[in-house]
Formats: structure tokens, C-alpha cells, sequence
């Protein structure tokens, strides 16, 4: 209802983007499932991630800085 009502008024959304969840446990580690079936890793502690994709490891990557992320992402969404 918010977003119908901000439309009616003139606002345009600024960013539109895909959903895909992401969790985080308390071991640090961040899951973020795709809808393709990909499944990306991330080591919060270590910063070493892995994208698996129909239950194998097909990339893996150590010591990934925030602004890395965004290539393994797009790698899992792309398999």
C-alpha cells in the first residue's frame, strides 16, 4: 500500500533489484541462496567465500573484500 500510495503522489523507485535471501549464523557464516539453485558462502571471520552450485564447490575465494562480493554474486547468478 505504501508503494501505491508514493506513486500516486510522483515518487519513481530508485533502485529496483532481484530478491534473494540471505543468512546469516552465529558462526559467521553468510548463506545467500539464488534462484537458479546456487548457493553462495561467505566466512564473515575469514572472508573466504564459495559459490556451490548442484551440491559441488565450483568457486572459491579467499580473503574477499565487501567490494568483491558483488562478483561472486554475480557469478552464482549466472550458472
Amino acid at each position: 500500500r505504501i508503494r501505491k500510495a508514493a506513486r500516486e503522489i510522483g515518487c519513481q523507485p530508485q533502485v529496483v533489484a532481484d530478491e534473494m535471501e540471505c543468512v546469516f549464523t552465529t558462526e559467521g557464516i553468510m548463506h545467500q541462496m539464488f534462484p537458479n539453485g546456487a548457493k553462495l558462502e561467505m566466512d564473515m571471520a575469514t572472508g573466504d567465500g564459495r559459490v556451490i552450485f548442484r551440491g559441488r564447490t565450483v568457486l572459491r575465494h579467499e580473503d574477499t573484500k565487501v567490494s568483491q562480493i558483488r562478483k561472486l554474486q554475480d557469478y552464482a547468478k549466472g550458472l
